[in-house]
Formats: C-alpha cells, structure tokens, sequence
C-alpha cells in the first residue's frame, strides 16, 4: 500500500458581461502506483461542469 499515491486538481471559473455569462466548475482525481522512486502510473479523471447563458 505504501506505491500507492492519491491526488487531483480543480478548476473554477466565471467570466460576463454583455448580456452572457459562463461559469466552469471541474474536478479532476488521480491514483498512481510508484513503480520506482522516480516513476509511476495511474490514471487520471475528469468531470466538467460547464455553463453559459446569453444570446444564441
């Protein structure tokens, strides 16, 4: 269990102006298995939350 690391990233974000506006929110989990000191593998996940409102 010690190989194993846990981490992540987020994002959040809001822009507007002239009648429209979008807002971002996103996550972004990780696991990795260290395989020597210096170098692991693992995936990483992505999730995105994305919102505009304005003209079309």
């Amino acid at each position: 269990m010690e190989k194993l690391w846990y981490g992540g990233n987020f994002g959040l974000g809001f822009t507007g102006g002239n009648q429209s506006s979008q807002f971002n929110l996103g996550i972004y989990p990780m696991v990795g298995y260290k395989i020597i000191p210096w170098f692991s593998v693992g995936p990483r996940l992505g999730f995105e939350y994305n919102y505009y409102k304005g003209p079309v």
